[in-house]
This record gives C-alpha cells, structure tokens and sequence, in this order.
C-alpha cells in the first residue's frame, strides 16, 4: 500500500498534476477608497490578519482600511523605517490571553481577533478624531 501512495505521488509529480489553486485571501485584497474618508494603514504579521477583515468592516464608512498583500512579519521589521506611533496590542491583550489566545499557539481565536480588532478601531477612531479636531482649531484660527 506504502508502495502504491509512493507510485502515485511520483507520478502525479511527473505528470505535472497539481492541486487546485487557493482563492485568494480576502484579507490582501486591495480596497476600493472613498475620497471622502481617510485612510488608515494596517502593518503587521499573522496576528494582524486576523483581525483586518473585522477592523475594515468595524470602521466602515469611516475610514479607508488599507494594509500590505502580505504578512510583514514583526512589527520591528515592518516599522523599523517608519516614522509613526506604535499601538502596544500586547500590553492589552495580554491579561486576557485565556480568553483570547489559541492554547499552545501565539495566533488567537476567533472571538480573540474580534476583540482585538474591536480595540484597533477604536485607537484609530480616536486618533482620526484628534487629527479632525486639530484641523478644526487650525481652520478657527486661521483669518
């Protein structure tokens, strides 16, 4: 039997046969921008793929949720040239990693990637909302 897996691997190897292709991921799907939101960039590993298609869908109609068509691995790695303010994900999470985590695992459950993406809106929330309320004092005092 070891015998006939081993054949038919080998040939379907020779013969070219491959599996089906995987539909892409909807998480690196490029978005369609309003022009009359702003746009927020999501950079991160595979935790961050967890949560962008629930921030996208959490923000909607209030921000443009854009992030990179791949995994940027860690954050030292995807920000070491960046000049921006880093949101420590890990200090909120982590008194609530049994709730949040998958055991033995450093990806997080389902619900855990809501919740996290559930927190991620809302520092975007308030910083597009500081970035709006410093324009507004700017245009005030402007003659």
């Amino acid at each position: 039997m070891k015998n006939l897996i081993l054949l038919l691997t080998l040939l379907a190897c020779v013969l070219g046969v491959r599996a089906a292709p995987k539909a892409p991921d909807p998480v690196f799907a490029q978005i369609t921008d309003d022009p009359q939101l702003p746009r927020v960039l999501l950079i991160g590993d595979s935790v961050s793929c967890g949560y962008t298609l629930a921030v996208r869908k959490e923000l909607a109609g209030q921000a443009n949720v854009h992030r990179p068509a791949a995994n940027c691995g860690s954050t030292k790695i995807g920000l070491r040239d960046l000049d921006v303010t880093v949101n420590d994900l890990w200090a909120f999470a982590t008194p609530q990693l049994d709730k949040l985590q998958q055991p033995g695992n450093p990806h997080f459950t389902s619900k855990g990637s809501e919740v996290l993406a559930h927190e991620i809106a809302q520092i975007i929330l308030t910083a597009l909302n500081r970035k709006t309320s410093r324009k507004s004092k700017v245009r005030k005092e402007t003659p």
